[in-house]
């Protein structure tokens, strides 16, 4: 496999209970689509809290 260009770590938005809030995560994935990054990951090591 060959990965060329920035890949950035989507930050994964939470409710205040600890819920996932996927439609803020949506909202990240379609910011992120519109630059010209290759792509992006969702990774649990680029967690911060």
């Amino acid at each position: 496999m060959l990965l060329h260009g920035i890949f950035p770590p989507i930050t994964t938005p939470f409710y205040p209970d600890g819920n996932v809030y996927f439609k803020k995560l949506e909202s990240n994935v379609e910011r992120y689509s519109r630059t010209p990054v290759a792509g992006c990951f969702l990774t649990r090591s680029a967690a911060t809290f």
